[in-house]
Formats: C-alpha cells, structure tokens, sequence
C-alpha cells in the first residue's frame, strides 16, 4: 500500500513538471474595469546573455479577461527580462518588462483602450513676418459636399478676435468633425491691414487651396502666418463692380457688398486684395505696370483669375464686372455699354469708382472735337461740354450724389458709353 502512495507522488510530480515549470497570468480590462475578450497577450524572454533560454508563448483572453502563457521546461535565468505584450483598441503595441526572480507564477494586469488625448478647443496665434498680431479676426469656416450633386456649401460658423497676443480660440462646435477650415484676416484697425491679405490655414489665399482640420481635432496650435503683399507701387488703377448674377433670388445686376477681391502678378505672388463697398464698387490704386491675375474669394464658388495688363498706354482699367452666380464667382471687362467702333477700343474712364473727377483717354488719335454727357440712372443729365481736339478730357464730379451715371462721349469717329461710379 505504501509503495502505491510513493508510485502515485512520484506520477503527481512527474505531471506538474510536465504541464508548467512556469507562467506568466493576468487580466486584461479597459478603463471602465471591463473584461476585454478576445486578446491576444504575447510572451518572450530577452537573450541579451549568451547561452540564455529562449521562450515565446502567446493565450488569448477569455469572456472574462484572463490569459495564461505557461511554459512547461525549465525556467529562466534569474534576473532575465520578461517581456509581456498586447496591441491596444487603437492597433498601438503595448510592451511591459518584469525580471524573472525566481517565482514560477509571474502575474501581471493590462488596462488597455485608454482613449487618445481630445482637443477641448481650436486654437493658435495669428502672426504676418512671424510677428503675432492682435486686431485681427479668425473664422471658423465648415466645408459640405453633396456626393450627388457635387455641390460646395461653406458655412461660417463662429469668429473671434485674436487677443493682444494674437492668440484666438474656438469652442469646438457640436457636429464637428471632417471639413473644418480656419481663416484670418487683419481688422482695419490693424497697421498692417494692407499689407497681409486673408489667409486660411495653413497658407491658402483661396478656400479650395486650404488645409482642412484633422479629424480628430489637433491638441496643437493652428497657427496661421498671414500672405503678404508685394506691391511696388506705381501709376496704374484696377477697378470695376460686383453685382448679382444669374440664377439669384433677388434681382440680377444688383450690387454686392463685403465681396473679396485678391490681386496677384502673373506668377501668382500675391499683391494686394480689397472688398467691395455697399455700391459694389472696388478698386487698386497704386499699381505698378504689369500682367496681374484678378479673382474672387467667394466661398463655395468656382473663382476663375481674369487676367488684366497694364502698360503704358493703358495705365487704368476701370470696366471690369464681377458677377456672383450660384456656382461661380467671375469678373469680366465691360469696354463700354453698346457697341464701341475701332477707333474707340482704347478709350477708358477713370477712376470708378471716382471722387472728385473722371478722365477719358485713350482717343487722342481722333480729329475734331468731342462731346460729353454724363447722366444719372434716371436719364437727369447733370453735365455736358464739348471739349476741343487737343484738350484734356476731365469731367468735374465732387457734387454729385454717389451712385452709378451713364458717360455718353461722341467723336467724330463714333460713340461710346462707360458707367460711371461715384
């Protein structure tokens, strides 16, 4: 009898070295103390020692969050690293170390699926030359597109002034997610107004050009260092109107006020930019000679460059039209209103709008003498002349009311009419 007792200890012993000389156990849960299933944990000892026993072993966690990797020959050194890994709820590798000392049963616990850091606002500085700029105002802009139609819509959400120290935030708003923009420009308010146009993040002077927040919102800063704009300066005008469009719900050729006009060179530097008034008026003074790239930044809309050249013979281009329909924002030249005979395809009107007088140039080449008249949209004529061959064709307009006037100009040559802004 005794000897059967002795026979099954020795067995008893024999199959506990078999089945585990050692182990490492433990419990995988979230932050909310929940079992994870389903985890795969990963075993395997460092063998930075020569002649050290390697072991690899992986158990996937049960209903309950419980793994067991056991290992069923021999042990490792003492002091031989451990490493014990998982991949978190967002794919990243969790990798934690214990030192073996000589306990078979090693435990240890994950808490996984911590949730990545949230941005709690949207944030930066708005700086021009890297210098932070206070007197501005920041946009938070969200961008739409139906799949179906392909149409565009941007929404302004909110806007905020940047501080003393150029620095803006926003409350991240409810919906937030894909197809957030961020836009500054500089307050007239501002010395440095018209120097830096409106830029969007991270530097885009147009809206399909600006980078979109990430989703999720960044922890980090969005800065914006706004555009500036080279311009030397020079003779030149550029001015013209913005009105409605086609397919409007108010009526087509009225003016638009607050709409945004952005010059550039003809290798796209950006030189300057302006706003509509509320007569739809717009203009660039001080221009150098040159080829420039004229467009809109309406938001949502296509916004084709027209391209305009000034050059010595023609200093100032004062027709030009912009027009905002539903899907496009573009400008165009209006020579005149009507037909213009050859000989007159070089006249021009300007400034418009104007302040004190309007000049006409540009048909010193016709003999004779030529006639003026200037009147209101009602048909109130409120100035005739004839001037003389070689006169200078200067019509007097510091009286007149502001608004938009019909110039009649005939020659001998034919005649041609421009619309005049005051």
């Amino acid at each position: 009898m005794k000897k059967l007792s002795f026979l099954a200890l020795l067995l008893t012993l024999s199959c506990s070295a078999v089945f585990a000389q050692w182990s490492v156990s433990g419990t995988v849960t979230d932050v909310n103390s929940m079992p994870v299933a389903g985890k795969t944990v990963y075993v395997h000892t460092d063998t930075f020692v020569l002649n050290s026993p390697q072991y690899d072993g992986y158990d996937v966690t049960d209903a309950n969050g419980n793994y067991t990797v056991s290992f069923a020959t021999g042990t490792p050194d003492f002091q031989q690293v451990v490493n014990i890994g998982l991949y978190d709820c967002n794919n990243s590798w969790v990798n934690d170390t214990v030192m073996y000392n000589n306990n078979p049963a090693i435990t240890h616990d994950f808490t996984i699926c911590v949730p990545a850091p949230v941005a709690t606002d949207i944030h930066g500085v708005i700086s021009a030359n890297s210098v932070a700029q206070n007197d501005a105002e920041v946009y938070l802009v969200r961008m739409d597109i139906d799949s179906i139609a392909l149409d565009t819509t941007l929404t302004a959400i909110d806007s905020v002034p940047t501080d003393a120290q150029g620095y803006y935030s926003f409350n991240i708003p409810g919906n937030a997610g894909d197809g957030l923009m961020v836009k500054a420009a500089l307050l007239p308010a501002n010395a440095n107004y018209a120097g830096y146009l409106p830029t969007y993040y991270t530097s885009a002077i147009k809206w399909f050009a600006a980078t979109l927040l990430p989703n999720p919102l960044p922890l980090t800063n969005v800065d914006i260092d706004l555009i500036a704009g080279v311009n030397p300066g020079g003779p030149a005008f550029i001015g013209g109107d913005v009105s409605l469009g086609a397919n409007k719900s108010t009526a087509v050729g009225d003016p638009l006020n607050h709409r945004i006009l952005i010059l550039t060179n003809a290798a796209n530097v950006p030189v300057a930019y302006t706003y509509s008034d509320a007569a739809g008026h717009f203009s660039f003074p001080n221009l150098a000679l040159g080829t420039y790239k004229l467009f809109g930044d309406v938001m949502g809309k296509t916004n084709p460059a027209m391209t305009i050249v000034l050059d010595a013979a023609h200093q100032s281009v004062t027709n030009i039209e912009f027009q905002e329909h539903s899907h496009l924002f573009e400008g165009h030249l209006l020579l005149s209103v009507g037909n213009v005979p050859a000989a007159l395809q070089n006249a021009v009107a300007f400034p418009t709008p104007a302040i004190d007088k309007v000049t006409v140039t540009g048909i010193n080449n016709i003999a004779g003498a030529r006639s003026v008249t200037l009147a209101a949209m009602n048909g109130t004529v409120v100035y005739t002349h004839t001037f003389g061959e070689k006169d200078a064709m200067t019509i007097p307009v510091a009286s007149l009311s502001k608004g938009i006037y019909m110039l009649h100009v005939n020659t001998t040559e034919g005649n041609v009419i421009f619309k005049v802004t005051k």
